[in-house]
């Protein structure tokens, strides 16, 4: 063991990059060794090209059955597909040999059964299935032991390595590409954020001022509302008593009853008129005073209309008032909404670009990981193969 590394590191370092290990190590076969593999690989495609020509003359023979012939027909062209074109590079070539044989030979008892017309050639066949995977055996062992499996494998790992080495390039500059988009999103999320608070400052303003436009005239609305239910709910027991003994008579009692204020105002055709005169005779009967007071409500009947009308004047300047600033306002509400979607969008876009970022940061350290393993072998296998020290670039 001391005597191989000696002579291992007595000698110069190579400096190798991924892209020179074929050129570097292309050359280093054994040229005996080389001859017996390709005598073996011959013997092989000589009896694959025998087991082929079985199958060419199977295919073309006919059975009386047709069904016979549709099944041997599907079985002759697949094997004689699966044949006709092999590859060269060594590993490839005992692979693909491997399936031929392997799907050639995987015929089912069932369809072995409709070949007793063919039984002659289902049995050369076989035979030469079984040499076929004999020579490929004896083929497979060689190559197994041999210097020229060691360089191909070597070959296969560089390529391997520098395939990783791209994903690698590529996660970076998919890292990269997330590490500025982030920062540019939290940017324009910042914007929109801001944004999104003066307009509310500017809606709340306007809310406010749409307040403070119309409080005085609430107010003033609210007390006529509150007069005219005090008024008439002075004789509010007289109004139940009338209920009580006619409850169908008047359409509009029970809310006179209920809120005399509103009532009023929605009393478009004055019932209340009807109902104080037909509460004159039993108030004078019951209460004096009560009678006095339904006689000064009919007389100032037309008063109390005239408050409703201010009532209503009031209500629709009101409503002109916040009609006027909800036009105002809608523009700034559509604003809103247009910033807070578009935040959220962002906020989500944030996220999911911060998810993929952990994602691949996991798999490019997986990927590191593997690609130091995969260095590392190729190096020692660089080096038991050219007895020196190996540096990969």
């Amino acid at each position: 063991m001391l005597g191989k590394f000696k002579s291992l590191f007595s000698k110069d370092a190579v400096e190798l990059t991924l892209d020179s290990v074929p050129s570097a190590v292309s050359g280093m076969d054994d040229s005996s060794e080389k001859e017996k593999l390709a005598a073996a690989k011959l013997s092989v495609e000589k009896d694959v090209r025998k087991l082929l020509s079985f199958l060419q003359e199977l295919s073309i023979k006919r059975a009386d059955d047709n069904y016979v012939n549709v099944l041997k027909d599907r079985f002759c062209e697949k094997g004689m597909k699966l044949l006709s074109v092999l590859p060269e590079p060594y590993e490839e070539f005992i692979a693909a040999v491997q399936l031929c044989t392997q799907e050639v030979s995987g015929i089912s008892f069932k369809e072995f059964r409709h070949f007793q017309a063919f039984k002659d050639d289902m049995n050369r066949i076989a035979s030469q299935l079984k040499v076929v995977d004999e020579r490929l055996e004896d083929f497979r062992k060689i190559y197994v032991s041999s210097r020229q499996k060691r360089i191909n494998s070597i070959v296969s790992l560089a390529n391997s390595v520098k395939a990783v080495h791209v994903q690698v390039m590529r996660l970076d500059a998919e890292l990269q590409e997330i590490e500025k988009a982030v920062p540019f999103i939290k940017e324009a999320l910042e914007s929109d954020e801001r944004k999104l608070a003066e307009a509310s400052n500017r809606v709340s303003s306007m809310e406010a001022e749409t307040k403070e436009a119309v409080s005085h005239l609430e107010s003033e609305r609210s007390i006529i509302k509150q007069r005219i239910g005090t008024e008439f709910g002075s004789i509010d027991r007289l109004m139940k008593k009338l209920q009580h003994d006619n409850p169908k008579k008047y359409s509009l009692l029970a809310d006179y009853i209920s809120n005399s204020g509103n009532a009023f105002i929605s009393d478009e055709d004055l019932q209340i008129r009807t109902i104080l005169e037909d509460l004159k005779a039993a108030a004078r009967k019951e209460d004096t005073e009560k009678h006095e007071k339904v006689l000064e409500l009919l007389r100032n009947i037309d008063f109390f209309d005239s408050l409703r009308q201010q009532y209503r004047g009031l209500s629709e300047k009101i409503s002109s008032i916040r009609d006027a600033k909800a036009e105002e306002l809608l523009p700034m509400q559509k604003e809103k909404n247009h910033l807070a979607l578009s935040i959220d969008e962002k906020k989500a876009e944030i996220a999911q670009l911060l998810e993929r970022r952990t994602a691949k940061a996991a798999e490019k350290e997986k990927l590191v990981q593997s690609l130091a393993v995969q260095r590392v072998d190729l190096a020692e296998r660089l080096q038991e193969l050219m007895q020196r020290e190996v540096k990969l670039l």
